[in-house]
C-alpha cells in the first residue's frame, strides 16, 4: 500500500502548506500520459472591464471538453493491479463518465458508466 501523503499525512503540516510539494505532484501526475497541457488564454474585454489582466485556462481542448478527465484518469492510473484488473464503475451521465470512460480504454480496463 502506498504511503498516504498531504493533508491525510500525520506528517502533514497545515501551518506549512509548503510542505506539501503540490507543484511537483500536479508536473508529475500521470495524468499527462493522455491529456495535453492546456493554454492560457486572454479574456480581453473581461480585462479590460475589470482593470486587470484574466487569463482563461481552456480545459474545453480536451477530447472530452472538460478538465473531469484529470482527476479520473489519475485515480484510476494510481489504483493497485488487482483493483485495476476488476475494472471501475461511475454513476455519471456527465463530464466525469466521459473522463472515467476515456482512462478505461486508455488503460485498457473495463468500465461501467
Amino acid at each position: 500500500r502506498p504511503p498516504v501523503v498531504g493533508p491525510a499525512s500525520s506528517s502533514w503540516d497545515a501551518t506549512r502548506p509548503e510542505s506539501y510539494n503540490y507543484l511537483g505532484k500536479i508536473l508529475n501526475a500521470r495524468v499527462y500520459e493522455i491529456v495535453k497541457e492546456t493554454p492560457l488564454q486572454l479574456a480581453e474585454s473581461l480585462s479590460a472591464e475589470v482593470g486587470n489582466t484574466i487569463l482563461l485556462k481552456r480545459e474545453d481542448v480536451h477530447s472530452v471538453h472538460s478538465f473531469k478527465i484529470r482527476g479520473a484518469y489519475n485515480k484510476i492510473a494510481q489504483l493497485p493491479g488487482e483493483q485495476l484488473r476488476r475494472g471501475v464503475v461511475a454513476c455519471s451521465a456527465g463530464n466525469h463518465a466521459q473522463g472515467v470512460a476515456l482512462s478505461a480504454v486508455s488503460l485498457g480496463i473495463d468500465a461501467t458508466i
